[in-house]
């Protein structure tokens, strides 16, 4: 079966080797698109493991019985993932560090949904075991420094992501990073699109023709690209800080808290999916909230949230 899986490549994804194989030409361009910027953490000395996770995916017919295929994820255990539409199936299994998935040219046609749901699925399954702990913030970035910006969903993460990313800020990761504490604490991620709610064309005009699509989790969003600024992508932060989105009405504003109110803040509420890794989440809410950090509260303009957001980072540096 390998043998026959022509198309192959070996990508640094979050630091660590995966190699991807596939026997289609238009699967190995999702994938390429996906990770292929993954190329440039073998120059920035972001790859130290040697632990080589595989993913193959496969190519074979089968009826979706819909345009958008409904995506099911299921685990059995704490080392296996299983995923299934009405004609594709994946299965991803952390004690061999490898997945496989079975999939339709139809779904494969459904661009951003494949790769958001089976492409992304599987393979950061499988890294969030190799001292990868997935964490639910945006980021933002300024020299090797992080600010990450943690909230419940809804509060408004997205969009001053976006917001941001308008006025020339480097955005690290819109929705989520991932934290390694070996051989030191560092902060990766990658932005290269943004999910904003549905009604944010009334936030930003240059969205009035914008449509929302349906994401695997549900949810309407509005896919975008995020646009690059100053230079190529960066990957990852040595440090950071948290600041605690929140929005109680009124004007935006920012106050310094100490590390006990962002601990609390945070483990108060481990969102559905992220809960998985619990018992990894406190080592690093610890590691983020040693030094304290802020709580933002968030108007309805997502823009008055850009000065405070410049004085945290411009803090952040001044202190690396």
């Amino acid at each position: 079966m390998t043998a026959a899986l022509a198309h192959r490549t070996e990508l640094p994804v979050l630091g660590i080797p995966v190699r991807f194989e596939t026997d289609s030409d238009a699967i190995m361009a999702v994938v390429t698109d996906t990770f292929g910027v993954w190329r440039a953490a073998r120059q920035s000395g972001g790859t130290h493991e040697t632990t080589k996770v595989h993913v193959r995916l496969m190519s074979h017919e089968g009826p979706e019985g819909e345009p958008h295929a409904p995506v099911t994820y299921h685990m059995p255990d704490r080392q296996r993932l299983l995923l299934r539409t009405p004609g594709s199936v994946g299965h991803a299994d952390l004690a061999r560090h490898d997945a496989v998935a079975y999939v339709t040219p139809a779904l494969v046609a459904d661009r951003e949904h494949f790769r958001y749901s089976v492409v992304e699925a599987l393979t950061y399954f499988v890294l969030s075991d190799l001292d990868r702990c997935p964490f639910h913030a945006a980021a933002l970035v300024r020299g090797a420094r992080a600010l990450l910006l943690a909230g419940p969903s809804g509060v408004g993460k997205s969009t001053v992501t976006y917001a941001a990313s308008r006025r020339g800020f480097r955005v690290l990761a819109e929705d989520i990073v991932w934290l390694a504490f070996k051989p030191r604490f560092r902060i990766w991620g990658l932005a290269r699109r943004v999910n904003l709610p549905k009604d944010a064309a009334r936030m930003f005009r240059e969205l009035a023709d914008a449509r929302a699509s349906l994401l695997a989790n549900g949810k309407e969003k509005i896919a975008l690209p995020l646009e690059t600024t100053g230079g190529a992508e960066q990957l990852l932060a040595d440090g950071g800080a948290i600041c605690l989105l929140s929005r109680s009405g009124g004007p935006a504003g920012l106050v310094e808290v100490g590390s006990d109110e962002i601990e609390r803040a945070l483990l108060a509420r481990v969102e559905a999916g992220f809960d998985r890794y619990r018992d990894a989440i406190p080592a690093a809410v610890a590691a983020l909230a040693a030094r304290g950090g802020w709580r933002l509260n968030l108007s309805d303009d997502p823009t008055d949230a850009l000065p405070h957001l410049e004085e945290m980072l411009r803090t952040l540096a001044e202190g690396a």
